[in-house]
């Protein structure tokens, strides 16, 4: 499979190369077989060739008077911008300007501070796990509180309930009573 594969690829890379006549031999044999079982491969050569039949029909176009001195002409290492194009001028003030705008620009980049890293999220894990135990522990202290609160005041009131009833029977005892 990995060789049909490298043949195929092989023959896509000649694709301009039949179409040009330039190939021979055995290279050409294998893209021909190659075309005949990829459909694709077929249809891309015939496309190459027709364009170079529709290039043929096109006359060669005689080169503009003077092109070749005026190219001479221009100095070696210029380049063509829009700068220096005729009638194209920059104001005194443009260039002064522009310097100043990139500088401000280079500032603003320096002086904005940096942003914070983000924490690391065991670190932040660890902060919630002190805060829930917090919360907890205090849970725990204000249920506590009002636990003995109510239990001691209930046993309070239980034993001198009993008491009292001990020290009424006790009295009716004595007397007789």
């Amino acid at each position: 499979m990995a060789e049909h594969r490298e043949k195929d690829e092989g023959a896509w890379r000649h694709v301009e190369a039949v179409a040009a006549g330039e190939l021979e031999g055995e290279a050409l044999e294998r893209v021909q077989e190659a075309m005949r079982a990829d459909p694709a491969l077929r249809r891309a050569v015939e496309r190459a060739r027709s364009v170079r039949r529709a290039l043929r029909g096109f006359e060669p176009q005689p080169m503009p008077r003077g092109l070749l001195r005026r190219l001479w002409s221009i100095p070696a290492g210029t380049s063509v911008n829009a700068a220096a194009a005729p009638g194209y001028r920059w104001p005194r003030l443009a260039a002064p300007a522009v310097a100043m705008s990139v500088a401000a620009v280079i500032g603003l980049m320096l002086l904005r501070p940096e942003p914070a890293p983000e924490p690391d999220p065991r670190e932040v894990a660890v902060q919630e796990f002190v805060i829930a135990m917090s919360y907890l522990q205090r849970a725990a202290a204000t249920a506590n509180r009002e636990t003995r609160q109510h239990v001691g005041t209930g046993l309070t009131d239980a034993f001198s309930a009993t008491w009292d009833a001990l020290l009424t029977e006790d009295s009716t005892l004595d007397t007789g009573g």
